[in-house]
């Protein structure tokens, strides 16, 4: 017998796909093996897109209302070339910005920092609106010196005159390193106003992150999870399925909404508006859903982002399939 309380109808009839953004993930490979990955990315992973794709998805995803373009990776710079190509494409067909994710790895020499500031240069990246943003912080430290970052900064304040962005992320208790980050550029000449920090606190329980000591993170009351204000979005992972988020949860087959690979741009777009899945990540919030299937199953705890209870939530198909049983989408 089904004792899982009904829940709210859903809204279906209204497109809910926002196809503003187009995210590509490059690849899988990275050159480091940050301990919290949440995509788990290795030097050895080779799955990628190809140029030709990455190319294409851009024409394809213009054709079909997008307008800002995301590139990250794992570690995108590994395939400078085709990423050029790939903002180049983008500037020429009237993107609005273009922006990358980096462990900035090519920070190491001033050198080296400007052959790809200058190729971005060339690609038709300015920033702003464009904008390029390093990975840095407790973990990333482990693999990238501080001086990486210091080159990059003041290369990019030369090259585009605007402050740099830097990700730094933080466990609880380590708070400090943050200042420790900004004491150390500020021995070596670099002034707080050539850079911008984005703290990162929240370390997800998914991936590689999921080996990490309890406690590094706050864990929440599963009241707290509403809405993901990361849904509708057209994400392009490395073996080509899409996602409707900035996809932290790789590894949730549940929320994915097809294959490039297989469908076209277009027809992925108008399956993701009637998708089962996608309605209740657009219209339910995460803590109702959570309280249907802990009725029926038995339910992991203790979340700290909104990915692992999403990943709880729709890693199963026999939680989907539950759900399609107590949610009237007509």
């Amino acid at each position: 017998m089904n004792h899982s309380p009904p829940l709210p109808q859903a809204k279906s009839s209204e497109p809910i796909f926002d196809t503003e953004s187009l995210t590509i993930r490059v690849s899988y490979k990275c050159n480091i093996g940050c301990k919290f990955c949440y995509n788990t990315s290795l030097p050895d992973n080779e799955t990628a897109l190809s140029e030709e794709r990455m190319l294409a998805l851009v024409k394809d995803g213009w054709e079909n209302g997008c307008r800002r373009l995301g590139i990250s990776g794992g570690e995108a710079f590994l395939y400078a070339k085709s990423v050029m190509k790939v903002i180049k494409l983008a500037k020429e067909l009237g993107y609005t910005a273009v922006s990358i994710v980096t462990n900035g790895f090519w920070g190491k020499y001033v050198k080296s920092t400007n052959i790809v500031l200058s190729m971005l240069k060339e690609a038709g990246f300015s920033a702003p609106p464009d904008m390029l943003a390093m990975s840095a912080g407790e973990f990333h430290k482990e693999w990238i010196p501080p001086s990486n970052a210091k080159n990059i900064i003041s290369e990019y304040n030369r090259a585009f005159g605007v402050p740099f962005t830097i990700d730094f992320e933080v466990t609880k208790g380590k708070e400090h390193l943050e200042q420790e980050f900004r004491d150390y550029l500020s021995s070596e000449g670099i002034p707080e106003d050539a850079y911008n920090i984005r703290l990162r606190k929240i370390i997800a329980n998914l991936g590689r992150g999921k080996d990490l000591e309890d406690g590094v993170a706050e864990v929440k009351p599963i009241g707290a999870f509403g809405k993901c204000n990361a849904v509708n979005r057209f994400v392009v992972q490395p073996d080509g399925k899409v996602v409707p988020c900035c996809g932290f949860n790789r590894f949730n087959d549940g929320i994915v909404l097809g294959n490039i690979h297989e469908s076209s741009v277009a027809q992925i777009i108008k399956d993701a508006n009637s998708n089962f899945v996608n309605q209740l990540l657009t219209h339910k919030p995460l803590y109702e859903l959570y309280d249907a299937l802990k009725m029926q199953f038995v339910m992991p705890k203790n979340f700290t982002a909104a990915c692992e209870i999403c990943e709880a939530i729709f890693g199963k198909e026999e939680h989907i399939e539950h759900l399609k049983k107590n949610v009237d989408l007509t």
